[in-house]
């Protein structure tokens, strides 16, 4: 029996692990574990990249005024009515995948957000927001609250979304009187966001 237990605590007393020697780089723990970090470490770059995009863009901010897709539409029009560059219409525009007029603007807002042009995209996005909201300045403020009672409506879109038609005020100057322009309005998240704009003259 004392010959047993001094064997026992011969083997309870070896190391763990390979012990055939120190450069057996097959099975080091401590060799694995650098070769297992070198080969997450880019993906996890990647993956937090992914991530502060994917936060960007579910969460527009306009949060209980864009709850649902008629709201939201309403919402985004008030805002653009309260006129200053069209700024105020910013958490309500998709800007991830925003199409303006067939060109889709949204790819290179996206690749600026990757590449960490980050105040490049800012302004980008303000000078569009500007741009396309200047007929605002051009209408009489009491014809823009009847148009948005009066001068929208709404159908099913054959994408993940709806569409919203609207004609602006007739006091809108140029090729862009009393056209009907279309806006497409998807969910990010839980808010109803837009995210085409169509102001050219559409086909009837």
């Amino acid at each position: 029996m004392k010959g047993n237990g001094l064997l026992v605590l011969l083997v309870l007393s070896l190391p763990l692990g390979c012990t055939s020697g120190e450069n057996d780089s097959a099975s080091s723990p401590v060799e694995s574990t650098v070769v297992l970090q070198e080969e997450t470490e880019e993906p996890k770059a990647e993956q937090a990249i992914k991530a502060r995009i994917q936060k960007a863009v579910l969460i527009g901010g306009c949060k209980q005024a864009c709850e649902d897709y008629k709201q939201g539409f309403r919402s985004y029009l008030s805002a653009a009515f309260r006129g200053e560059g069209g700024q105020h219409t910013l958490p309500f525009l998709e800007t991830s995948e925003m199409i303006h007029n067939g060109k889709r603007r949204g790819s290179g807002w996206v690749e600026l957000w990757r590449s960490g042009n980050l105040d490049q995209r800012k302004d980008e996005i303000a000078a569009f927001a500007k741009e396309v909201h200047a007929w605002v300045g051009l209408s009489n403020s009491d014809d823009l609250e009847v148009s948005l009672v009066n001068q929208v409506t709404f159908s099913e879109d054959d994408g993940p979304g709806f569409l919203a038609f609207y004609k602006p005020p007739s006091r809108v100057v140029g090729d862009l009187e009393m056209k009907e322009w279309r806006f497409r309005i998807q969910k990010r998240g839980w808010e109803w966001l837009i995210s085409e704009i169509t102001t050219r003259s559409l086909d009837p």
